[in-house]
């Protein structure tokens, strides 16, 4: 890398390295309570010991892949992962085919439209009492909050997406559905 791709680098790390060397002085001089906020070398430390394998290397138990990715953190960094990706799967596999409904039938936009209109300024932190209620506590709520934090925004990008193609390509569309129906039905009929 030459000097003039290093000096944006360099200016964009500048900030935030002067804030964890200020937040590390403040610490070390007894300053902040580091009850409150930790330094970040104490917060490094705990992060790689939440990183590191629970246990010493044994080859009887499996093999040195699995156990270099036994820690704690992978394990609840996958659950996550689980729960963000399930969550965004149901919200936007339900927001997907009511977005194509709403987007191409002025019938159902006019009739649903004002129903998302209400529920889409509620935040999904609201939901959070009414997700326990409903689902208890584990898994199932957290994947319910992202659901609806995913909903909103692929309902109204794909409503968008529909009503903005061009209407050639639309009666394109609905002439070979036509085309390829027809025989179909013309032998239905008989």
């Amino acid at each position: 890398m030459n000097a003039s791709r290093l000096k944006p680098l360099a200016e964009g790390l500048a900030v935030p390295i002067a804030v964890l060397v200020i937040w590390q002085l403040a610490c070390t001089a007894g300053l902040v309570n580091p009850m409150v906020l930790p330094s970040p070398a104490a917060v490094a430390v705990r992060w790689w010991a939440y990183l590191a394998p629970l246990e010493a290397y044994d080859p009887a138990h499996g093999s040195w892949f699995a156990w270099l990715f036994s820690g704690e953190m992978l394990h609840d960094a996958l659950a996550s992962l689980y729960r963000v990706v399930v969550g965004f799967a149901v919200g936007a596999g339900l927001a997907l085919p009511l977005g194509l409904f709403m987007g191409s039938s002025d019938l159902i936009y006019r009739h649903i439209n004002p129903l998302m209109q209400v529920l889409r300024p509620i935040p999904p932190i609201a939901y959070i009492p009414l997700s326990i209620l409903w689902f208890g506590l584990g898994n199932a709520p957290a994947v319910f909050l992202i659901a609806i934090g995913a909903f909103f925004p692929v309902l109204m990008n794909t409503i968008a997406g529909v009503r903005h193609v061009d209407g050639i390509y639309i009666r394109m569309t609905r002439r070979k559905i036509v085309i390829r129906l027809a025989p179909r039905l013309r032998a239905a009929r008989m």
